[in-house]
């Protein structure tokens, strides 16, 4: 940025640039933690849709209109009760209203109170988290459509290298601007793989042909 947009705003643009980093580096996390695939554009790492085995995961069909309240029921059974466990659903917004939402409005039983009042989101009884790392309209075979799990159970997120924000104040001086670079080091690992046959704390819904 040059050096008279930061003299001149109200508004401290490190202070801003910091933000958008902080963004940046929780949707790479997501990525990673999600849809890793063990090559550089996942930074090597490996995430839920390639981790799990064949047991904790149940397939659907191409998209989600395709999906039926027994899907979502398949993976609410496959999931080891564990002591203490609390699974959510991780989806995005467009597989929520597509997928969860319509089969809920198609059972009936919802007043207006209900819709106007909002809140936090269930589905059979678990909380929602929408991730925008996972896939929204267009989403197909092979995508990892939603996840049912207690990441706090069945993954960690180690730390090599907390977050760091430099100033680069001399490099950019020939051209009177400033430079901010913002890194981090994070590595996911999915521990709660399941097996041939069983799940374990994680449970992926796939797409499907």
């Amino acid at each position: 940025m040059s050096t008279e947009l930061n003299e001149d705003s109200v508004i401290s643009m490190t202070d801003l640039l910091v933000r958008d980093m902080a963004r940046g580096f929780a949707f790479n996390e997501d990525k990673d933690a999600f849809l890793g695939d063990g090559t550089a554009t996942y930074g090597g790492h490996t995430g839920i849709l390639n981790a799990l085995h064949a047991g904790a995961k149940v397939t659907t069909g191409a998209n989600f209109g395709a999906a039926t309240l027994s899907d979502f029921e398949k993976m609410a059974g496959k999931l080891k009760q564990y002591p203490g466990i609390q699974p959510r659903w991780f989806i995005s917004r467009y597989g929520y209203f597509n997928s969860m939402l319509a089969l809920l409005n198609q059972l009936g039983g919802t007043d207006i109170r209900q819709v106007e009042a909002g809140g936090e989101l269930y589905f059979l009884g678990y909380p929602v988290t929408f991730t925008q790392v996972l896939p929204g309209e267009g989403a197909t075979t092979g995508e990892l459509f939603c996840v049912l799990g207690d990441l706090d159970l069945g993954s960690y997120l180690g730390t090599r290298r907390q977050v760091s924000i430099r100033t680069l104040n001399e490099l950019h001086a020939a051209n009177d601007q400033i430079g901010v670079i913002g890194t981090t080091r994070t590595v996911p690992n999915i521990h709660s793989v399941g097996d041939a046959t069983d799940a374990g704390a994680i449970v992926a819904m796939v797409g499907g042909a």
